[in-house]
């Protein structure tokens, strides 16, 4: 299968509810768990509900049994590796992207698989792993903001602080406050915090 869906964006607000409580795409997601669904779209649906709540070892047993269905399917692996990034379990989540990879090598807008496996490279420290993964992602979709303040972080906490500031500057990341809220998803707050540091020197503050 192909891996063409759009990854999670990270939201911009806090306080979200969980999508396993009050949010009716949340209950929804609970009738996903029936032996007739098709993995992918259980999957797939997971992968859209990290987007509304907290909730991530529901969404991880979600995913996980749709892998467990069908192992072979790319877009099970594509959708775990994305789960294993915001729950902040780096090597997992790397190892299940790249199996995504190993799949289904040609798959659609690979960014999609770069971005998140330059974010664990990031969080473990290893910037010089993470910058070419998320350059490559840059380049291939440089709309994709995600991707940028991962690189902007990336550069400033390498000591390549003129790139971060070139890149932020290009694209108008600093241009409000919005980018402060930028990392609700991921669950450990050092993690959370890592990224702002990296924000944070390269805006000057």
């Amino acid at each position: 299968s192909r891996t063409a869906a759009a990854p999670p964006t990270i939201p911009r607000t806090r306080g979200m509810s969980s999508p396993l409580s009050s949010h009716p795409e949340g209950r929804a997601a609970r009738s996903l768990v029936v032996p007739a669904q098709a993995p992918d779209t259980v999957g797939t649906a997971a992968g859209a509900l990290m987007n509304f709540g907290d909730d991530i070892n529901f969404l991880k047993g979600l995913i996980d049994d749709a892998v467990a269905r069908n192992p072979s399917s790319a877009l099970s692996w594509f959708w775990s590796g994305w789960m294993r990034t915001f729950a902040c379990e780096p090597d997992t989540a790397i190892a299940h992207l790249e199996r995504s990879l190993r799949l289904d090598p040609r798959a659609p807008r690979r960014a999609f698989h770069l971005t998140p496996i330059g974010i664990c490279h990031f969080f473990q420290r290893r910037y010089e792993q993470a910058a070419p993964q998320l350059e490559a992602s840059f380049h291939e979709l440089p709309s994709y903001p995600t991707t940028i303040w991962f690189l902007i972080a990336c550069y400033a906490l390498m000591g390549r602080l003129a790139q971060a500031r070139a890149l932020a500057e290009r694209t108008g990341v600093f241009a409000s406050d919005g980018w402060l809220s930028s990392a609700t998803l991921f669950r450990n707050p050092e993690y959370r915090d890592h990224l702002f540091a990296g924000l944070r020197l390269a805006a000057g503050r």
